[in-house]
Order: C-alpha cells, then sequence, then structure tokens
C-alpha cells in the first residue's frame, strides 16, 4: 500500500505542522511487522504547485494531510490543493487529516472538521479519521519535555493508524481536549493574557505594541 503525508503549513519543515507529522511518522514505526511507513513520502504545499501535488496525491492508496488552523479557516494553499483534487474512481483508498492550531479549545475546528467530512465523502475515499488538537503555537520551539504529553499521543495515533488503517478513537479524543474552556479557565487565560511576557516581546521585535489594542475591522 502507497502512501502519502502533505505538509500544508507555509512554513513548511520550519513549523509547528512538520513536529506533528515527524511524532506520527515515528509511531507508525514503532508498530510491529508494518511496511506502510517504509513508502511513506512527505510533500510541502509550500514547495511545490497545487496541481503537481493534487495529482501526485491521486497516486497514492492512502492520503494525509496535516495543516495548521488560523481562526475557524485552513491555509489558501490547502484549500486550492483540495480544490484540485477529483474524485476517486472504485474503493479502498484512504484520506485522513492532522490539525493543530493556537486557540486552546477542540471546538475552534468543529466548522473545519465538518467541511472535511463532507469532502472526503465527495471525493469517495475511506476516512481514517480527522485529529485535531489546540495549543498548538509553540511546539516548535519548546523542550521536548513540554511536549511529552502530546508527542505520546501523536505517536499512539501513527502506530494505530499503521495497525488498523485508522486513527485510535482514544487519541483523537485526547488531542481534541478540552472541547470547550471552563468560566473559571476563561477567567485564569484573560488574566494570564494581560501579562504574557512572550507575546509582548514579539510585539515589541515587530514594532508593534503601541498598536497591540487596535481594532481595524470593529
Amino acid at each position: 500500500m502507497s502512501m502519502i503525508i502533505m505538509n500544508g503549513s507555509p512554513k513548511a519543515e520550519r513549523g509547528n505542522t512538520e513536529v506533528f507529522i515527524r511524532k506520527f511518522m515515528e509511531g507508525m514505526q514503532a508498530a510491529e511487522g508494518t511496511t506502510e511507513c517504509a513508502s511513506a513520502q512527505v510533500c510541502y504545499v509550500a514547495k511545490e504547485s497545487h496541481e503537481e501535488i493534487a495529482a501526485k496525491m491521486q497516486e497514492y492508496d492512502t492520503i494525509i494531510i496535516a495543516f495548521p488552523l488560523y481562526v475557524h479557516a485552513m491555509p489558501g494553499t490547502v484549500k486550492k490543493v483540495l480544490e484540485y483534487m477529483k474524485p476517486v474512481e472504485g474503493s479502498g483508498k484512504k484520506l485522513g487529516f492532522i490539525i493543530q492550531y493556537g486557540f486552546m479549545e477542540g471546538a475552534q475546528s468543529q466548522y473545519v472538521v465538518r467541511y472535511l467530512e463532507s469532502f472526503t465523502k465527495k471525493m469517495n475515499y475511506e476516512s481514517v479519521g480527522i485529529a485535531v488538537h489546540g495549543g498548538s503555537a509553540g511546539v516548535s520551539i519548546m523542550p521536548d519535555k513540554m511536549n511529552r504529553k502530546l508527542f505520546d499521543l501523536l505517536l499512539l495515533l501513527g502506530k494505530s493508524f499503521s495497525e488498523t488503517g485508522h486513527f485510535s478513537a482514544d487519541a483523537v479524543a485526547a488531542l481534541c481536549q478540552p472541547y470547550e474552556l471552563t468560566k473559571r479557565q476563561c477567567r485564569m487565560y484573560n488574566f494570564m493574557g494581560g501579562v504574557d511576557m512572550y507575546w509582548n516581546m514579539q510585539l515589541k521585535q515587530n514594532n508593534a505594541m503601541k498598536q497591540r489594542f487596535d481594532r481595524p475591522f470593529a
């Protein structure tokens, strides 16, 4: 069975999406007696044309598309690749998605998940699952020990996929937590937002500190 993984991040290998893909593939390699990962190829929307990637993916039996979510929306480059894809003939081909984003709640992904479920059916693929994880803004720059829980879940996701052909329901459910923040958690994050040294540092480095309260769309 042939397999391809598409990295839909504009940052290609430098972003958080690449970390998710590599840990997922590690989990696949950890599965006993599997040959799925041996033929897995990774392609990048930031490096190839949309038409070429869409055509390339149609040649594989299994496709995993990983990308960051920006305020409920997938990157335009990913959407363009999906628009170039055509329904597959027959059955047996599989499609899955791994999505990461900065917002904490799993609920932030509900709209894109519904779209991808519909898209998978429309393209006549069998769904292997849609895994989403929030709070991922700093994954690529954090020490591994701070990402241990996340990495364990991604390893389980890859291992279960390699063994069963589908994402582990337990791993998908755990990655999606918290689905919604409690009122207490909201108050805590509101307080933290007022003293967030990291983001203030980013604003200062980009000479945007004075504009931090601007509301251009209000």
